[in-house]
């Protein structure tokens, strides 16, 4: 049975926010895959809050890894949006 408390919230949540930000990333736009980097590091809090909330929080110190990647490849996409040399 479903339950409706938090931690399921947060997963609901979680996969929208990531499923929108995979779909805008796919796009031929540099300004519309710099909305999809925007949007997954809106996805970075309750992905965080649901590795917490279960226990893994040691994955936890994975993220500073993912965070320099996703602002990397948001900086490429604002650069290429801008017509900036990359």
């Amino acid at each position: 049975m479903f339950d409706v408390n938090l931690f399921n919230g947060a997963q609901i949540v979680d996969q929208m926010i990531d499923f929108v930000a995979l779909y805008l990333l796919t796009s031929q736009s540099a300004k519309t895959r710099f909305y999809g980097f925007s949007l997954g590091l809106v996805g970075f809090a309750p992905a965080t809050f649901l590795l917490v909330v279960t226990q893994m929080w040691w994955r936890v110190l994975c993220l500073p890894v993912w965070l320099a990647i996703e602002l990397k490849g948001a900086l490429g996409n604002w650069r290429a949006a801008q017509g900036l040399e990359t």
